[in-house]
């Protein structure tokens, strides 16, 4: 298994780049993510300023992105704090896709708040559900799609993809 095994599911399921993916945690990844979108913005998201990954992320020459650090006041849990600053990202970025694979442990939380907000939705460690001795530790049971969302499940580390279905509701996502 790869630390980067979620670039299967992007390229089964991504068809065509979206205008903007907001990455929520960046290593060495984030420069394949540029195949799928026009503009990519990581938000490194830790706990901690240890494991920062922002200086050691290769980025190609001459692509449009952009990246901030939060220093986040939890980790198991999705605080006020990480919802505020997640709530002013959404609406200064716009993004088209949410990649969530950030450095803190309540991924589950954040898939979660993020439905009806953003029209794709992907998470990486979907398939762990054991990490230091604690069960479930993102949160994944957490994870509640409302209906209007489709969603695919690839293995490996595991990555979850949920798309909005615009024909379920009738309408499109504003942000």
């Amino acid at each position: 298994m790869s630390w980067t095994d979620w670039i299967k599911a992007f390229e089964d399921d991504i068809k065509e780049p979206v205008g903007v993916i907001m990455e929520l945690g960046c290593g060495d990844g984030t420069a394949s993510l540029f195949r799928f979108a026009n503009k990519v913005v990581s938000l490194e998201i830790l706990d901690n300023e240890e494991n920062n990954w922002l200086g050691r992320t290769k980025i190609p020459e001459g692509a449009n992105w952009k990246s901030e650090f939060f220093l986040a006041d939890g980790n198991y849990e999705i605080t006020p704090k990480i919802k505020s600053y997640l709530s002013s990202r959404l609406r200064k970025y716009k993004p088209d896709l949410v990649f969530v694979d950030c450095g803190i442990h309540c991924r589950g939380a954040i898939v979660q708040y993020l439905f009806n907000k953003v029209n794709i939705i992907v998470s990486h460690d979907t398939g762990q559900n054991n990490h230091e001795g604690r069960k479930d530790p993102y949160g994944w049971e957490l994870v509640k799609p409302p209906e209007n969302y489709t969603h695919k499940f690839y293995t490996g580390l595991g990555t979850t993809i949920w798309k909005y279905n615009q024909n379920m509701s009738g309408e499109k996502l504003n942000m």
